[in-house]
C-alpha cells in the first residue's frame, strides 16, 4: 500500500514538475462553473462569470467553453456584456485552427446580437492568423445585410497586430458599402496608410465610394442641424466626415476630390472639417492658404492636434509661429483636458499666472488658468504644464495639467498653485 501511494505521489510530482497540475486530470471546475452559467439566479450567473473570467484554463477545456457558447441563455438579447459575449473572450487564448474552425462552423447559429456576433469575430482578428483572417472576411461576406455588428471592436485588434495586412487589404475594403463598418474601415485604412503598411494606390477604385460617403453624411447632417432629436446622430456623423475627409488625402491630383477638399477650407466651414481638408491636401503636396492654418491654429481645442498631425507628415514647419509658443500650448492642452470633462471646451478660459516650479528634481513651467462654464458658479481654476524650462521648448501633452474644479476665488493664487503641485 505504502509502495503505490509513493508511486502515485511520484507520478503527481512529475505531472506538476512538467508544467501540469495533477488537477487537471480530475479538475471539473470549469465545466461547473459553466454550468452554473445556466442558473436562473443572476448572482449566481454573475459570480460564475466573475470566476471564469479569472480561471486559468487548459487546452482540455476548449470544448467545453465551445459547448456552453452553443447554449441558449437569459441575456443573449442584451445590448452588452451577454454571457455568449464573455464565453468569446475566454476563446481568445486559445488562438488555435480548432477555435477559427467552431467560429466558422457556428457563427450562423449565434443569436442576431451585434455584442455576441462582434464578440465571435473579435476573437478570429485576435488570433491573427491567415485562416482567421480569412475567415473572418468570408464571414463578413455570408453576413452581409444579416444584421449590424461592431466593427471597431472587432477591427481593433488589427491596429497592433498588422503582420496579415496583405489579406485583410483590400479585401476589407468591399464592405465599405455596409453602413455600420464605414467609419471603422475608413479608420484602419487611415492608420495602415499613415504606417506605411498599406500602399494608398490599392484604395484607388473605392474613391468614388468615398466621395460619395462623404457628400451623403453632409447632407443628411445638415437636416439634423436644427433637430432635437439623437442630437449624438448629428455628431457622429461629423466624425464620419472628419475620417473620410482624412481618407480622402490618399488620392493626390485627382480633381473631385480636391474639389471636395478645397470646399471644406472655406472660412464658413467648421473647423474640424477644416483641419481634415487642409492636412489631405497638404499630404497630397497642395498649397494651404496660410489664413487656414492660422485660423485652425487660433482655437485651442483644435491646436495640439494640428501641430501634432502636421509634425506626423514631416511638414510641423507649417504651423503658424504666432501661435508657436508654451503659453498657446498650455492653453491648448488645458482645454483639451477640460473638453474630455465637459464634453466640449470652456466658454472662457484665461491665463492668471505662469512660474518656474521643480519637478521631478527639473526645473519646468507650470501655468495656472481661470476658465469658465454657463453651468458652473463662477470661474473655476485649472493647472497645465509642465513645459520646459527653455521658453523656445515646447510640450504638447503636460502630466500635471488638470482641473480639481475648485472655484478660483475661494483661495489664493498661491494656494491654488500649492494644491496642484502637491498632488503630482
Amino acid at each position: 500500500m505504502i509502495r503505490i501511494l509513493a508511486t502515485v505521489s511520484l507520478f503527481a510530482s512529475l505531472l506538476v514538475y512538467s508544467g501540469y497540475s495533477i488537477l487537471c486530470m480530475v479538475d471539473d471546475e470549469p465545466r461547473k462553473l459553466l454550468a452554473m452559467l445556466s442558473s436562473p439566479d443572476e448572482k449566481i450567473r454573475k459570480e460564475s462569470l466573475k470566476q471564469l473570467r479569472d480561471y486559468d484554463f487548459y487546452a482540455k477545456d476548449i470544448y467545453f467553453i465551445q459547448k456552453a457558447i452553443l447554449k441558449d441563455y437569459a441575456d443573449d438579447k442584451e445590448e452588452w456584456g451577454s454571457t455568449r459575449s464573455e464565453l468569446f473572450g475566454l476563446l481568445r487564448s486559445f488562438g488555435n485552427s480548432d477555435t477559427v474552425d467552431f467560429i466558422a462552423e457556428n457563427f450562423s447559429r449565434l443569436p442576431v446580437n451585434k455584442d455576441i456576433r462582434s464578440s465571435a469575430l473579435c476573437v478570429l482578428s485576435e488570433i491573427n492568423t491567415a485562416e482567421s483572417v480569412n475567415t473572418l472576411l468570408k464571414i463578413l461576406a455570408e453576413q452581409q445585410g444579416a444584421g449590424a455588428m461592431n466593427f471597431y471592436t472587432i477591427l481593433y485588434p488589427f491596429y497592433e497586430k498588422t503582420s496579415n495586412a496583405n489579406i485583410l487589404f483590400p479585401g476589407l475594403l468591399a464592405f465599405l458599402k455596409d453602413k455600420g463598418y464605414d467609419d471603422a474601415i475608413y479608420a484602419l485604412s487611415i492608420s495602415y496608410r499613415d504606417k506605411k503598411i498599406v500602399d494608398p494606390s490599392m484604395f484607388a477604385s473605392f474613391r468614388q465610394q468615398a466621395v460619395n460617403d462623404y457628400n451623403s453624411a453632409l447632407k443628411e447632417r445638415n437636416s439634423k442641424k436644427n433637430s432635437t432629436e439623437e442630437p449624438y446622430v448629428y455628431y457622429e456623423l461629423g466624425y464620419t466626415m472628419e475620417t473620410i475627409l482624412d481618407f480622402l488625402g490618399s488620392f493626390p491630383g485627382d480633381s473631385q476630390v480636391l474639389d471636395v477638399l478645397n470646399k471644406s477650407i472655406e472660412k464658413d466651414v467648421e473647423p474640424g472639417f477644416r483641419m481634415y481638408s487642409a492636412l489631405s491636401l497638404i499630404r497630397m503636396g497642395e498649397a494651404v492658404p496660410a489664413e487656414v492654418l492660422k485660423g485652425i491654429a487660433a482655437m485651442p481645442e483644435f491646436r495640439i492636434s494640428l501641430y501634432n498631425l502636421l509634425e506626423k507628415l514631416g511638414k510641423h514647419k507649417l504651423f503658424p509661429l504666432e501661435y508657436h509658443n508654451q503659453y498657446y500650448f498650455a492653453e491648448a492642452d488645458m482645454v483639451g483636458w477640460l473638453s474630455d470633462e465637459f464634453d466640449g471646451p470652456p466658454e472662457k478660459i484665461e491665463l492668471v499666472q505662469s512660474r518656474i516650479v521643480k519637478v521631478d528634481n527639473e526645473n519646468c513651467r507650470v501655468f495656472l488658468f481661470r476658465y469658465y462654464y454657463p453651468e458652473e458658479e463662477g470661474w473655476l481654476a485649472g493647472l497645465s504644464g509642465p513645459q520646459p524650462l527653455n521658453p523656445l521648448e515646447i510640450s504638447t501633452a503636460g502630466s500635471l495639467t488638470c482641473s480639481d474644479f475648485c472655484r478660483m476665488d475661494d483661495v489664493s493664487v498661491e494656494e491654488h498653485f500649492s494644491r496642484f503641485l502637491d498632488k503630482k
